[in-house]
């Protein structure tokens, strides 16, 4: 391979991962800027609300019934339902979380964005499982690896449970 063709190849997937990256960066920033102006019990009703949406629609049973019925692609009908169902649990599971940021600027700047990276990760996860989501949106090779390994997706699962219990084991109800 000559230099042309390999700057060729590295450019376009620099710009493949920076197209992703914006993505991910900008997910992010709107979950840190809603628990910035919501609070920490709304952002972690929404972390909860991704579970409960993400298993009820991994193993939802009528999918071919609503393609059938609805006149959408199958990937636009899916996050339409996706989206549709977080807000809906996150309707009722608000009504339940009672959660504060401690007094401490520096630990509660820590909490806002280990949630608001937690809730992201998840979301692209069960998006990327549930949609699925490079029928929507074309990902880097790399970003897929990584949306498509079981063991990823395990941690995805696990670590955003453990960050709700350690960062507010007192105030959790």
């Amino acid at each position: 391979m000559d230099a042309t063709a390999l700057t060729g190849a590295l450019s376009e997937s620099f710009l493949s991962l920076s197209g992703d990256v914006l993505i991910l960066l900008g997910i992010f920033v709107i979950s840190l800027v809603f628990t910035t102006l919501k609070g920490k019990s709304k952002l972690v009703a929404i972390l909860l609300s991704l579970y409960l949406t993400g298993f009820i629609l991994l193993f939802f049973p009528f999918w071919e019934l609503l393609l059938s019925k609805i006149p959408l692609e199958a990937p636009q009908l899916k996050a339409l339902v996706f989206l549709l169902g977080i807000f809906i649990s996150f309707l009722a599971v608000a009504q339940i979380i009672l959660a504060r940021y401690p007094e401490n600027f520096l630990e509660k700047f820590f909490q806002m964005v280990l949630l608001s990276f937690f809730t992201t990760a998840l979301f692209f996860f069960f998006a990327y499982r549930i949609i699925p989501l490079p029928e929507l949106y074309p990902l880097s090779p790399q970003l897929e690896m990584i949306l498509g390994s079981p063991l990823w997706f395990f941690w995805s699962l696990v670590l955003p449970l453990v960050s709700i219990y350690f960062t507010d084991r007192d105030e959790f109800v």
